[in-house]
């Protein structure tokens, strides 16, 4: 979710123009999140392959290639899903200080109940579903 912090105060700054933009249907929704994930794509290829492969041996994991690679590709994925959150909150929220305020609250459920902290079976039944 390290990807996500960036991105939320991004589209903030950008929204006017944007807007402008599209309202001159210069292109449309689809182009400008497609060309973003292509601008973000060398970090979000990148910041998790260096995780890795410092995180990989450290923890001990098995040393054959595939597994490796299934891991790194369930990191990239994490933060593919991290880049998108912030971009769907950048432009939910219009100010940059309130998704500044707003983005605490809605990464700390998703690392509480990710599975890090504790197990999906020990919480109570009533919370299980999240």
């Amino acid at each position: 979710m390290m990807a996500l912090v960036p991105v939320t105060l991004v589209f903030p700054l950008e929204r006017p123009v944007f807007l402008k933009e599209e309202g001159a249907k210069l292109y449309s929704t689809f182009p400008y999140w497609l060309s973003h994930n292509i601008i973000e794509l060398p970090l979000l290829v990148i910041f998790p392959l260096i995780t890795c492969l410092i995180i990989y041996w450290l923890a001990g994991l098995s040393n054959t290639a595939v597994q490796f690679f299934t891991f790194y590709l369930i990191s990239f994925l994490i933060s593919f899903n991290g880049a998108s959150v912030g971009l769907i909150l950048g432009s939910v929220i219009q100010d940059a200080k309130s998704v500044s305020a707003v983005t605490p609250v809605v990464l700390i459920p998703l690392v509480i109940f990710a599975g890090f902290i504790k197990n999906r079976s020990n919480y109570p039944v009533w919370l299980g579903w999240i």
